[in-house]
Formats: structure tokens, C-alpha cells, sequence
């Protein structure tokens, strides 16, 4: 799915492409899909901790149980906090850069130079309002995975939450600012 949604920038035949994007959201996109990676091998952490809690105790019995739920799952459960906390951190970070290029587009429009200058900053404008939506989509979505786990979530939980974020579902549209794209 494109980004560009016409407008001043589609009729004037100004596509949004990485041009429009600058360095800042290309970055933020980047950082985004490096941010999944990580989020990618906390889960299967996580899979791996609620697996030693549920091989039992052994002898020690419940005192072995709160000893991996203290040692290996609650510190990968911060981890995860910790990684939600930064896609929402991306998607302010985006937020802010789209406010940014809204004020340069604005700036443009009351110069009206007539260069071409409007579409150019129109364009940026969509490409940064669509990767703020994106990235807002995408921190929502882990934001509501991490706060389903807990010490009581099961192994099935956790491959439901794996296969939810492998598919990356915002990520993976055709992004305008990515050096991937």
C-alpha cells in the first residue's frame, strides 16, 4: 500500500518517494524495523523462560518456580516493556517530525514562490504524516502485545504474539522513507 493519497502532491505528479522522506523518517523507519528484530528474539526469550518455569522445580519444587520467575521471566517481561516503550518513543519521534514538515509546508504555501517548492513540501508532508501513522499503528500494537504478557502467560500466548509481530503488519506496507524500500 503507497502512502501517496494524491492531493496537491499526487497532482502535481510528486510521488513519494525516499526524496520526501529526508534522512530523519528514513531513520525512523529503519530504526523501527531493527526495534521488531529485537522485539523478534525478547519473545523467543520469553518462550524460553516460560518453558524452564514450566520444567518444574525439581526437588526445590516452588521455591525453583519463583526463582526462574524472578531470575528469567521477570527481567525478560522488563525487556519487553522496555521495547514497547521504544516504539512509542518512534512514533512521538515521528509525530514530531511530521508537525515539523507540516510547518515547513505551511511556510512554503504563505512564500507561494511558484518554483515547485509547494509540491515538494506537500509531498513531504504526506510522507511524514504517513510514517507517523504507521509508527503510531505499530507502537500501539506492541504496546497491547507486551501488556498481554505476564508470569501467568502460557507458551501458546507467546507463538501468537511471535506470529503477530513477524508479520509485521504496518511495517511491511511500502514505506516512502526506508533503505530497505
Amino acid at each position: 500500500m503507497a502512502l501517496n493519497r494524491g492531493g496537491d502532491a499526487g497532482r502535481a505528479g510528486q510521488g513519494l518517494g525516499r526524496d520526501a522522506c529526508g534522512p530523519r523518517l528514513t531513520a525512523l523507519v529503519d530504526a523501527a524495523r531493527r526495534l521488531d528484530a529485537h522485539g523478534e528474539g525478547l519473545l523467543r526469550e520469553f518462550a524460553a523462560a516460560l518453558a524452564r518455569r514450566g520444567a518444574g522445580g525439581g526437588d526445590d519444587g516452588e521455591a525453583a518456580l519463583h526463582r526462574v520467575a524472578a531470575e528469567d521471566v521477570e527481567p525478560v517481561l522488563a525487556l519487553l516493556r522496555d521495547f514497547a516503550a521504544e516504539a512509542a518513543e518512534l512514533a512521538s519521534s515521528a509525530h514530531q517530525a511530521a508537525a515539523a514538515a507540516a510547518a515547513e509546508a505551511s511556510a512554503v504555501a504563505e512564500a507561494g514562490s511558484g518554483t515547485g517548492e509547494e509540491g515538494s513540501a506537500a509531498g513531504a508532508l504526506w510522507a511524514a504524516m504517513g510514517v507517523a501513522d504507521v509508527l503510531e499503528q505499530d507502537a500501539q500494537l506492541k504496546a497491547e502485545l507486551v501488556a498481554s504478557l505476564t508470569h501467568e502467560t502460557v507458551s501458546e500466548e507467546v507463538a501468537a504474539a511471535q506470529m503477530l509481530l513477524a508479520a509485521k503488519p504496518w511495517l511491511d506496507h511500502e514505506l516512502p522513507c526506508s533503505s530497505t524500500s
